[in-house]
């Protein structure tokens, strides 16, 4: 998986805004998120900068659903299906 796309915006880094921008709209730190999901610190940080080659989806699916972000969102942010595919409304 890379970070490069022809939209401009790879999945890592769909995967890390989808992170990022739940996190921040909570008004949460990366320490706070680390403690809600019981996913470290550094493994967040990484995530969010799109600094991981193969995201580890028990992971993720934790720092979402502590996010309160639906879990069909990450295939949709990694790619792998669209928002129709998964039954999400359009953004």
């Amino acid at each position: 998986m890379t970070n490069g796309g022809a939209d401009g915006e790879g999945p890592l880094v769909r995967l890390a805004k989808l992170i990022r921008d739940a996190r921040t709209e909570l008004g949460w730190t990366q320490d706070e998120l680390a403690t809600a999901s019981g996913v470290s610190r550094p493994t967040i940080q990484r995530y969010e900068n799109a600094k991981t080659s193969t995201p580890e989806f028990e992971l993720v699916r934790a720092i979402v659903v502590a996010l309160n972000v639906d879990p069909r969102e990450i295939p949709v942010a990694l790619g792998l299906v669209t928002r129709d595919e998964m039954g999400l409304p359009p953004e």
